[in-house]
C-alpha cells in the first residue's frame, strides 16, 4: 500500500465511523465527490490544505496524516520555506529555485529522516 491508499483507507474508516456521507463530506469541504472518492481509493493525492481541512472536519491528527503520506508537517515546511539559510543553501546546490521546488526537496529530506528515525530505509 502507497501513501496516498494509507491517508485514503483512513479518511474512509473515519467517514463511515463518524457516518457521514461522501457528498455531505464533499459539499461541506466544497470539493467535487469523485475527488473525494478518488481521495479514498488512493488514486488521487489531495493538496496540503484540503488534507489539513479533512483532517480537521473528520477529527483526525493532522500531523500523523501528513507522516503517513510522507509530506513535511505544515508548521515545518513554513519555516523551513522562509529560512533565509535554508533557501541560500539549497540555491546553492541547485540553482535558482521556486517555491514549489523548495517544498519538493524539503519533504524528499523529512521522509529521509524519518526513515532513518524508523529503520526503514
Amino acid at each position: 500500500m502507497d501513501s496516498n491508499e494509507i491517508i485514503g483507507k483512513i479518511i474512509r474508516e473515519r467517514r463511515v465511523e463518524k457516518g457521514i456521507g461522501l457528498r455531505q463530506m464533499a459539499k461541506d469541504l466544497n470539493t467535487a465527490p469523485s475527488f473525494i472518492s478518488d481521495i479514498e481509493r488512493g488514486i488521487k493525492r489531495c493538496s496540503d490544505e484540503l488534507l489539513s481541512n479533512i483532517a480537521k472536519y473528520l477529527d483526525l491528527d493532522e500531523g500523523e496524516l501528513f507522516k503517513l503520506g510522507d509530506r513535511l508537517p505544515k508548521g515545518l515546511l513554513e519555516e523551513y520555506r522562509n529560512n533565509d539559510k535554508v533557501k541560500e543553501i539549497l540555491s546553492q546546490i541547485a540553482g535558482r529555485l521556486e517555491d514549489e521546488d523548495i517544498d519538493h526537496i524539503l519533504e524528499v529530506i523529512y521522509k529521509i529522516k524519518e526513515n532513518r528515525r524508523t529503520g526503514h530505509m
